[in-house]
C-alpha cells in the first residue's frame, strides 16, 4: 500500500491518516503478490529483524491468521473486479 501517517505536531501529539485508493488493476496484482506470501515468510521476516523471543511463536500465528484473511478480502475484492478504498491510521 502506498502512504503513511503524517505527524503535523511531532510524533507525541497525534496523527493525521492516510486514505487512498486502489483500481481494480492494482487489487488484481495486490491480490497476486499476496497470495506468493505465507507464514514462512512472515517468520522469515521476524527473524531478519531480530525480533526473535518468547512471544515467537504466537507473534507469527497471529500476523499468519490476519495476513490470511487479507488474502481472501483481496482475492474476493479482484474476482469481483473491484478496487479498494483504504486507510492507514
Amino acid at each position: 500500500m502506498r502512504g503513511d501517517v503524517t505527524y503535523p505536531d511531532g510524533y507525541e501529539n497525534g496523527y493525521l491518516c492516510h486514505y487512498g485508493i486502489l483500481t481494480p488493476a492494482e487489487v488484481e496484482v495486490v491480490a497476486r503478490e499476496l497470495a506468493d506470501i505465507d507464514k514462512v515468510d512472515v517468520l522469515a521476516m521476524y527473524v531478519e529483524n531480530g525480533r526473535v523471543g518468547d512471544r515467537l511463536r504466537e507473534d507469527v500465528s497471529y500476523v499468519g491468521y490476519h495476513l490470511e484473511r487479507a488474502k481472501e478480502f483481496v482475492s474476493r475484492r479482484a474476482a469481483a473486479g473491484e478496487g479498494i478504498v483504504y486507510r492507514i491510521g
